[in-house]
């Protein structure tokens, strides 16, 4: 499978954009761009990177000020995108280190929602400074040491408003990058991309000749990152190298390791020329078999754009898009999703629009068939020489239906008696003598009488009773002894209404 990434690292006076191609675990530089940053736009970050003022009559000019600096960031991630000529599936970006502060706490407790109650005050409780005004990000590590009850747990710090700032620069932009990271951070995707080369217990230095980058691994596994500013005119055993030798030592005392070996990458000269008592302890990392020379100033944006990646991605240790900054693609990928289709939309409509005379012209040959077909059936089966117009067959049938029924209707009926004639002799002619009880009387083709009497004489009177009667032919008489108890005989009767 095939993935290209959009990777930016505005990390540097020159931002740099690269298109990186993953085909199964083979990455390669297809397309980049970079574009020459002014020196106040990444020095006065700090100062302009604000939040809007809610006084905005009071703060117009500095209002406008930050709107002036948001677009000109704006535009640099515009020409950054603009000039590249691949197309991109995902995007990760690598943002300038300014105030950016890394620690590593332990906690008894590993709950992702556990730790988040008590991040703010742990740190809080460390650092000289008010933190309320920073992001605090936080990453689960592992046990420290092996121990089951104290976890290593990296935090990450950078303020609130300057990474509010660059994620509404990006969005004018049109970018909505899932991984926002530091260059330390992309750093430790060499281990997993130079798998052997590195030794187990080692970090990782790399300079850009402003600032230093440390990550470090403790038994495979990536543990902390420092960043320490060189600033300018820097010499060789100034101060920033004996923080190097801080940050290691106090690494090592941590982890209870020592770092077998440490590894530079892109350092300028002199500034790999530590003097440590350990020989053969530090050794420079060639790179080469992931970019040719003269792309080397992309090593950065290519070792992020492992944190995206859709197979087997690396899971960052640095990422500030969560909490209240977390990636939410549901609204942006519905809206590429759209996008995309919107070709297979438009071809099906002008499909349908295409296919509609071809239906209209097909059931328009439908029904004309049927049409002559119920002509000819009706022309078939009318008596003589009748004929009716083509297509108002129908409509001649129903008026000789109603033509029909008229005539009908006006015919008498040939009945000499009624149902209710039979009923009232019926009731003139049985008898209505106590001990006689009639349960059912039917009134049909056929009438049917069912009831009980006290013997079989009152049976008999009803027989004589209807055979006299000149309406009832064919009077059969069936009895029974009564059931259930009761004392009497059954009978049913059976006669016809004579013709």
């Amino acid at each position: 499978m095939i993935q290209r990434i959009l990777s930016i690292d505005i990390g540097d006076y020159t931002a740099r954009s690269a298109v990186i191609e993953i085909n199964n675990q083979q990455m390669s530089l297809v397309d980049s761009a970079e574009v020459e940053v002014a020196a106040e736009l990444l020095e006065d970050f700090s100062e302009h990177s604000y939040e809007e003022d809610k006084s905005f009559e009071q703060n117009k000019e500095s209002n406008q000020n930050r709107e002036s600096f948001l677009n000109e960031w704006a535009g640099i991630f515009s020409q950054l995108t603009s000039s590249l000529n691949s197309a991109w599936t995902n995007v990760v970006l690598v943002i300038p280190s300014i105030n950016y502060l890394s620690l590593n706490l332990t906690l008894p407790f590993k709950d992702s929602r556990s730790i988040s109650k008590v991040l703010d005050l742990e740190v809080q409780d460390l650092l000289p400074f008010d933190v309320s005004e920073f992001f605090v990000q936080h990453h689960y590590l592992g046990s420290l040491n092996g121990s089951g009850n104290h976890h290593d747990i990296h935090v990450s710090l950078i303020p609130r408003k300057y990474l509010k700032f660059i994620l509404e620069a990006c969005n004018r932009a049109g970018l909505e990058p899932p991984v926002v990271t530091t260059r330390a951070g992309a750093l430790s995707a060499m281990y997993h991309l130079l798998p052997g080369k590195f030794s187990d217990n080692s970090a990782l230095v790399y300079s850009d000749g402003k600032a230093i980058y440390l990550t470090s691994f403790i038994k495979g596994s990536v543990r902390a990152d420092r960043i320490i500013d060189i600033g300018s005119n820097v010499q060789p055993e100034s101060a920033y190298q004996s923080e190097l030798k801080l940050s290691i030592s106090a690494l090592e005392k941590r982890y209870e390791k020592n770092l077998e070996k440490v590894y530079f990458l892109n350092m300028p000269s002199g500034e790999n020329e530590l003097k440590w008592p350990q020989n053969g302890r530090f050794s420079d990392v060639d790179f080469s078999e992931l970019l040719p020379e003269e792309k080397k100033d992309f090593l950065i944006p290519l070792l992020a754009s492992c944190f995206v990646k859709e197979q087997d991605p690396i899971n960052p240790v640095t990422n500030f898009r969560t909490g209240e900054f977390s990636y939410r693609p549901q609204t942006r990928e519905f809206l590429r999703g759209i996008k995309r289709c919107l070709p297979y939309f438009w071809a099906l409509m002008i499909l349908c629009l295409l296919s509609l005379p071809l239906t209209y012209y097909s059931r328009h040959m439908r029904i004309a068939s049927l049409q002559d077909a119920i002509h000819n059936q009706v022309s078939a089966a009318l008596p003589g020489n009748v004929s009716t117009p083509k297509g108002s067959e129908l409509s001649y049938l129903q008026a000789e239906n109603n033509r029909l029924e008229t005539a009908l209707s006006e015919l008498g009926s040939r009945a000499e008696t009624t149902p209710l004639h039979v009923f009232l002799e019926l009731s003139r002619t049985l008898p209505d003598t106590r001990g006689i009880n009639y349960s059912t009387i039917l009134i049909g083709s056929r009438i049917k009488i069912e009831g009980s009497a006290m013997d079989y004489a009152a049976v008999d009177a009803i027989e004589r009773s209807l055979r006299r009667n000149r309406y009832f032919c064919r009077v059969t008489k069936r009895t029974s002894a009564a059931t259930g108890g009761r004392q009497g005989v059954s009978f049913d009767m059976d006669l016809r209404v004579c013709e």
